[in-house]
């Protein structure tokens, strides 16, 4: 099944809500200057919201939910200099149908590693991977396999990817892991953490 699309910004839900940055670097205990002072990242029409961000030696990397063409989308935007510029924002999800939201960023050298919560087909919990800085990125990958997944949450170190997230196919909200030795090529099977058997479990 094509779930896919272009990159292409189209109409919009509601008026502007602009992404704006505002970074500190700093050189051992030394604060320096401000090097980007209200920088509009996504500048585009529709709204902006829920902005993470990880940064990794000289360069910095965003991600954050957009609405586009009448969908909630993930974006992404790089910068190698500590945010003096950025790159132009980048479509991950490029989401067919439903919303895609709660995306989550981790870095580890030229290594840029995103997750996310996406609606269509159903439920489920996306990846998508660099090796080289957030010039490009993998075709996201559907991790959690369930439909009934959310609220995802990512750490990396190297090549280690860690995934772990909400689950609710077996009737009561669990803890779900899966983890990657390959930079997020491939992931192994994912395992329930918590065996909730009455009550609930949720990520923080």
């Amino acid at each position: 099944m094509t779930r896919r699309k272009g990159n292409g910004l189209g109409g919009v839900l509601a008026p502007a809500l602009a992404l704006i940055l505002i970074i500190i670097a700093s050189s051992g205990s030394q604060l320096q200057n401000i090097q980007a002072a209200g920088s509009n990242l996504s500048n585009t029409p529709g709204p902006s919201a829920g902005p993470r961000m990880v940064i990794s030696g000289d360069s910095v990397y965003l991600v954050w939910e957009e609405f586009t063409d009448s969908n909630l989308e993930i974006f992404f935007a790089s910068s190698t200099d500590g945010g003096t510029t950025f790159s132009e924002s980048v479509n991950l999800s490029n989401t067919l149908d439903g919303s895609s939201n709660g995306p989550k960023i981790a870095a580890a050298d030229d290594n840029v590693y995103v997750v996310w919560q996406d609606t269509f087909p159903a439920n489920d919990i996306f990846f998508a991977a660099s090796t080289d800085g957030g010039a490009t990125f993998s075709e996201p990958i559907n991790v959690s396999n369930s439909s009934a997944s959310a609220s995802p949450q990512l750490a990396a170190s190297g090549d280690n990817v860690y995934l772990a997230w909400e689950d609710s196919a077996l009737g009561n909200p669990d803890i779900f892991f899966a983890a990657s030795t390959d930079g997020g090529a491939t992931f192994s099977e994912s395992i329930n953490v918590s065996n909730t058997t009455d009550g609930f479990s949720s990520t923080a």
